[in-house]
């Protein structure tokens, strides 16, 4: 009787064990769905971040941003873009490159991260301070990784083939210059707003330009005769 006592009790307790476990598993199974659906939700809201940029919806595009949105381009700059300062930016290079289009060619998500392989290729259309003359196309590689928060974009850091694109632009590869140190919002750029987003396009692409910066450091100090010849040439 005893016996059949402690065996009745083994086999209670061992089926409470697997109930148990199998309940945790349960729970466990969930949250890896969860979170697994969490991620597909935010791919697509990358992939639709760079749909609606190619489109030019930049109102759209605002809506996937918090006002605490940021951008770092390149992914380890110390100079974050906001969001509204990104759209900005969006908006010169839509009217420079009205074919700029960005093709997926793989996203990642894990957790609150989705990483984006890109190829972004179009052909610069409209004269931009800045830029070389007009007409040339160019196709290069780039990765952002996004940091999502309840279906917003919370952080954006990119990487560009900044080499690739210099050359195909025909671009003249020069020392990184200081062109608007000290203006803290688009109206203070002493060429205005467009200007301003230009330069900071540039400069989230990394190249810059020789007439530019003498242009720019003129307005620091008084034109000479010395100027005048040299931005003739």
């Amino acid at each position: 009787m005893k016996r059949s006592s402690i065996a009745v009790f083994l086999i209670l307790a061992t089926a409470f064990a697997m109930a148990c476990q199998g309940k945790a598993s349960r729970a466990e199974l969930e949250k890896v769905k969860a979170q697994a659906k969490l991620e597909e939700q935010n791919k697509t809201i990358v992939q639709n971040y760079f749909a609606l940029a190619d489109a030019g919806d930049f109102d759209a595009v605002g809506r996937l941003y918090e006002p605490t949105t940021v951008f770092y381009s390149p992914s380890g700059s110390t100079r974050p873009v906001s969001g509204a300062e990104d759209i900005e930016i969006g908006k010169v290079y839509a009217r420079a490159i009205p074919d700029l289009s960005h093709r997926i060619e793989e996203l990642l998500a894990s957790g609150d991260k989705v990483v984006a392989r890109l190829v972004t290729k179009g052909t610069l259309k409209e004269k931009v301070e800045g830029f070389p003359p007009p007409g040339k196309a160019f196709e290069v590689s780039s990765v952002y990784i996004f940091t999502l928060k309840n279906g917003k974009i919370m952080e954006g850091r990119g990487e560009v083939d900044m080499l690739g694109l210099m050359i195909q632009l025909g671009m003249e590869l020069m020392p990184k210059a200081e062109k608007y140190a000290g203006f803290s919002a688009l109206e203070d750029h002493p060429h205005g707003r467009d200007d301003l987003a230009g330069d900071q396009a540039r400069d989230r692409f990394g190249f810059h330009d020789r007439g530019l910066r003498r242009r720019l450091d003129r307005t620091a100090r008084p034109a000479s005769a010395d100027d005048d010849r040299r931005a003739d040439r």
